[in-house]
């Protein structure tokens, strides 16, 4: 099967250095238990890599977080992860003693530091997913940031002032934030829009939706559970519908699909995907 992928490809800055650090931090303390408060990064892949070097990813989706972070013991390290967090969070760590790194993509601080001066004069409107660590990160700055939900809107009653700034999570598709913006200026036309798509989310998505090969599949490659990698799968379901568009994050995924009648293969991964993965699935595809 002839094969092209979509570039850039591979981990973005922010990734990167979540696992720089991760790495890092095990390295200067082989003694202590290290604990990644979260995925890290929505791969398991990574996650799995991780854990051979000795670094437990917690699942802090089945638990009260709050409660969890006052078990750690000055035995512990914790590090959290790219998509940011309450920084109540680290309160009750430095209460305990408990040592802990910040993996925080700098895309996102951005985004937390523009809503807390936006707070100061007017109403912030979060465009995000909800449940979506970066989400929960962001509404944890205030209770007064209104959640305009990706998938269930907004209640403009709870907009309450004049000025009115509309922020959004990194990682969502520039197609649905186009009609959600609309959405938004139709309730508050002076409202203040930021387009907060981080630049490496962004460049995948615009090249994939704007291809101009004959491509009979389209693979995208990364976790059922990155909100970057469902958006370039959304775009390439909406800009192809007479192509076969499958998610996978592994080759032995890949494997359960039959491909033989696909003569030509688009390959597109999320921010958090590792290269090893979509070297395999490209050379797999080759042989098909």
């Amino acid at each position: 099967m002839e094969t092209y992928i979509v570039k850039p490809c591979g981990y973005c800055l922010g990734v990167n250095n979540a696992i720089d650090l991760s790495l890092k931090v095990k390295k200067k303390y082989p003694s202590k238990n290290v604990y990644i408060f979260g995925m890290l990064v929505h791969n398991n892949v990574v996650t799995d890599m991780l854990q051979k070097e000795g670094i437990i990813t917690l699942d802090t989706t089945t638990c009260s977080k709050k409660k969890r972070l006052q078990e750690f013991t000055s035995e512990d390290i914790v590090i959290f992860t790219a998509h940011g967090h309450d920084e109540e969070y680290e309160a009750i760590l430095k209460k305990n003693n408990v040592l802990y790194f910040d993996s925080t993509c700098p895309i996102v601080k951005k985004n937390i530091s523009l809503i807390k001066e936006y707070l100061k004069t007017g109403d912030v409107i979060y465009i995000g997913k909800k449940n979506h660590p970066e989400t929960e990160a962001a509404l944890a700055v205030s209770s007064n940031i209104i959640l305009y939900d990706i998938k269930e809107g907004f209640d403009v009653n709870l907009v309450k002032k004049d000025q009115i700034h509309v922020v959004n999570q990194t990682t969502l598709s520039f197609l649905e934030l186009e009609d959600i913006h609309k959405d938004i200026i139709h309730y508050f036309p002076s409202a203040i829009i930021e387009d907060e798509i981080c630049g490496a989310t962004r460049v995948r998505q615009t090249r994939i939706a704007s291809l101009n090969e004959d491509f009979d599949l389209f693979v995208i490659i990364g976790s059922l559970k990155s909100s970057n990698t469902d958006k370039l799968f959304q775009i390439a379901k909406e800009k192809y519908p007479s192509s076969l568009v499958l998610k996978v994050e592994t080759k032995e995924e890949l494997k359960k699909y039959d491909l033989s009648k696909c003569k030509k293969a688009c390959l597109a991964s999320g921010t958090s995907t590792p290269l090893s993965s979509i070297e395999e699935i490209e050379k797999y595809l080759k042989e098909i």
